[in-house]
């Protein structure tokens, strides 16, 4: 398994990175949270972004709005990402002039660690936005953090 993670991210490492990546050192690039919903937040010391529950939050969702993608060729679109207590995290595809979001990815699943989520970004003459949603649920303490997005020219690979 190991080995399949290491190649992945060799394979990643060579493909060209394309307007949308980010790795959250200092800023958050060119995306953006919804203002009609939960801010998302560049940890104190950098690195990555997140939205925590806090105990007078009426809202439960936060949305980060990514920038515009023109992306003719398939791609690869890959999160490095932590979930934990009661929240998810769902990657979706806005297209212009659509009047839903496309669901790309969800999890649901708490981790103690940092994951890798990889999704193939199918070929469109539309340009379109990711749109990303972490949701806190009941439990507190719960936090969504994403550390790093790459999008790539290239397959995901693994």
């Amino acid at each position: 398994m190991l080995a399949l993670v290491l190649l992945s991210l060799i394979v990643t490492a060579k493909a060209e990175l394309l307007p949308g990546s980010c790795s959250f050192q200092d800023s958050v690039c060119d995306y953006t949270s919804d203002p009609d919903f939960l801010s998302w937040t560049l940890n104190p010391s950098g690195h990555f972004i997140t939205v925590e529950k806090q105990v007078q939050e009426d809202q439960e969702k936060a949305v980060l709005l990514g920038p515009d993608v023109d992306q003719q060729d398939w791609s690869c679109f890959r999160m490095v990402y932590q979930v934990t207590g009661s929240a998810s995290l769902q990657v979706q595809k806005r297209t212009d002039g659509e009047s839903f979001d496309q669901v790309l990815w969800t999890t649901q699943s708490p981790s103690e660690s940092w994951l890798i989520a990889s999704i193939d970004l199918q070929n469109s003459t539309e340009t379109f936005r990711i749109v990303i949603e972490g949701k806190l649920g009941e439990e507190g303490g719960s936090s969504v953090s994403i550390f790093e997005i790459k999008i790539s020219d290239k397959y995901c690979i693994g």
